[in-house]
């Protein structure tokens, strides 16, 4: 996947009234966005919560978030895929993530995160968006114990199936996947401004402290020496009993 969103257009819609009986869709009034992380140590569960009201919605809205993901995350792509059979969003990620790497040699990147149809209830709407995000290994360091990692709030836009956004509404669009299904069928979405109520997810992950190097190179010698010398005398032990039974 070459880049998670192609285009960034913006279009300026001057002085037009609908007259007709055109359906569009309607843009949500004060959008609510909140964030939580669940569990601890270096695999969490990372929830988005969007909540809102429209009026007079003629479809169920759709929503897109773009999380900007710095090196110290990672996500795994294939836990995702599995995530959507049991009923989890349906995402696009690239496919160049390596799990592996350490944050030191990993760099940012962008995934994208799909809700689905969302339907109202007495004007009001509710969603909630859970996905599993992992923190990488970070480079030891010499003046600290724990490094601090910030995940940033992402980008949001929406959508009506088979609607027009509102006709008189003026704002920036971008053009990007429809759904998590396919990468080649793209539909204009609206960029959403929404209110925050919580701080970005900061999280703590442990670093090696490069004091205690000298420490685990002497140790990681000595359990090895002592295992090698182990399997040395198990083998000549064995060597012997053979050559005891093809003596008598």
């Amino acid at each position: 996947m070459k880049h998670l969103i192609k285009t960034l257009t913006v279009f300026f819609i001057w002085g037009y009234h609908s007259t007709g009986e055109e359906q569009t869709c309607r843009v949500p009034n004060a959008i609510t966005l909140k964030r939580e992380v669940l569990k601890e140590g270096f695999h969490r569960d990372l929830i988005t919560i969007i909540e809102g009201n429209v009026t007079n919605s003629k479809s169920p809205l759709s929503f897109l978030l773009q999380e900007n993901i710095p090196a110290g995350f990672y996500i795994d792509q294939y836990e995702l895929t599995n995530l959507e059979k049991f009923g989890g969003p349906k995402t696009i990620v690239p496919a160049n993530i390596d799990v592996e790497k350490p944050a030191h040699l990993s760099q940012n990147f962008s995934i994208l995160v799909f809700s689905g149809p969302v339907h109202t209830n007495e004007n009001h709407f509710s969603v909630t968006l859970k996905i599993p995000i992992h923190l990488r290994y970070q480079r030891s360091q010499s003046d600290r114990a724990h490094h601090m990692e910030v995940l940033p709030h992402p980008l949001l836009a929406l959508r009506c199936d088979g609607l027009s956004l509102d006709a008189v509404d003026s704002g920036n669009y971008l053009t990007a996947p429809c759904n998590g299904n396919s990468e080649l069928q793209q539909c204009y979405w609206k960029e959403a401004e929404y209110q925050i109520s919580s701080p970005p997810p900061v999280m703590s992950v442990p670093v090696g402290q490069q004091s205690h190097a000298q420490v685990v190179f002497l140790g990681t010698v000595f359990v090895m020496s002592a295992f090698t010398l182990l399997l040395i005398k198990t083998m000549v032990n064995s060597s012997k009993i053979k050559n005891k039974e093809k003596s008598r």
